[in-house]
């Protein structure tokens, strides 16, 4: 492995200091509301944590549901890696690009060079490099992909070694040494962006519309990037789970971790909701708490999920993951678990098409002329 940082000589710009740390970013606390989610995804909690210290009002509740990451469902990751931010046509990045642009910003992402050789490739970990040194000297602190999301927030040019570090609300938090930067950017390609400014943001009730339309969107749609989506990938999952013909030895990462920090944030949709019940009118009111316990009740579901997987009779099952899913019985009840939660989903989505109906209706009604 060839070491692009073996001297700091090498590295030191005239232009930006050589050492730089964005103190103030991981002190930002933008927990409200998710206190008993246990799986948050470290991508949108970072996003949201670099959205406050840009100025804006945001926590991980508000910016999934904004987003619409909240409203996703995928489990196949081999087809579909759901945190990924490289590739901005998956899902989830889109999810991401549309909840900054929701806050008056956008996602600026960085553009990985062609690499058809060996020296190309030392030369786009080197860009990378640059790229997220010359943002945080900047006072921009640096998103990525890198340990499923977090953000660079500081770096050291004057050490032999060259280090930056990382924070993230998920597994291996720390910094990183420079070592461990050019074992990973030189094999394999992470997303890496900014946060900067967009266009105006959209007024609170236009906001709060278009992300009920868009949960109905996310939830309806029935294949993203070759694997099935939504209610249909629900569906599928349950389907998959009672039936013989997947072979859960080889697909047990299908239910781990990032589908519990996907279907946990269905709490966050009905705190969202709670806090803007009243933002449309009393006609829709009722229908946005009922969404909201509805997915409650959801997220609740995929709670039990995980006890379901990991618990028999009441004690650690101690077996490994593939041994758990071959065996049908505790498929089943992991299951039940996903059909009750489905059930909850789809009740929740019936109001939030109500809510919608009502939302117009009194639109209609405050347009009419007063006789």
């Amino acid at each position: 492995m060839v070491c692009l940082l073996a001297t700091s000589c090498c590295w030191g710009q005239t232009d930006r200091p050589r050492k730089r740390t964005i103190r103030a970013l991981t002190a930002i606390d933008v927990s409200a509301g998710a206190e008993k989610i246990k799986y948050r995804a470290s991508l949108p909690w970072m996003i949201s944590q670099v959205l406050v210290y840009s100025g804006q009002k945001a926590d991980y509740v508000d910016f999934c549901a904004i987003s619409g990451w909240s409203a996703e469902f995928h489990y196949q990751f081999d087809k579909l890696w759901v945190s990924y931010l490289a590739v901005e046509g998956l899902p989830s990045g889109r999810c991401f690009s549309r909840g900054v642009q929701n806050y008056g910003k956008q996602l600026s992402v960085f553009a990985w060079p062609q690499a058809d050789a060996e020296a190309q490739r030392l030369l786009g970990a080197r860009a990378a490099w640059e790229f997220i040194v010359t943002n945080i000297a900047a006072d921009r602190p640096v998103l990525t992909d890198y340990i499923d999301g977090g953000v660079f927030y500081a770096y050291d040019e004057t050490l032999r070694d060259p280090e930056v570090s990382f924070s993230t609300n998920g597994p291996g938090a720390g910094p990183l040494t420079r070592s461990r930067f050019n074992e990973l950017f030189q094999t394999e390609l992470h997303g890496l962006a900014v946060i900067t400014d967009g266009t105006a943001a959209p007024s609170p009730k236009a906001l709060l519309l278009g992300t009920l339309a868009n949960t109905l969107m996310k939830a309806y749609e029935t294949e993203a990037e070759g694997a099935p989506a939504g209610i249909a990938a629900m569906q599928k999952l349950g389907a998959d789970l009672v039936g013989d013909e997947r072979d859960w030895a080889q697909k047990p990462d299908w239910l781990c971790w990032p589908l519990g920090n996907q279907t946990e944030t269905r709490l966050c949709t009905a705190v969202y909701l709670r806090r803007n019940a009243t933002l449309l009118g009393e006609g829709v009111r009722p229908h946005l708490l009922a969404a909201a316990d509805h997915y409650e009740a959801a997220f609740k579901a995929w709670q039990r999920r995980w006890d379901a997987s990991y618990l028999r009779g009441g004690k650690p099952d101690d077996r490994t993951d593939a041994e758990r899913l071959v065996d049908p019985g505790r498929r089943e009840a992991i299951a039940g678990c996903v059909y009750e939660a489905l059930g909850h989903e789809l009740l929740a989505l019936s109001e939030v098409q109500q809510a919608l109906m009502a939302a117009q209706i009194s639109q209609i009604e405050q347009d009419e002329p007063v006789g």
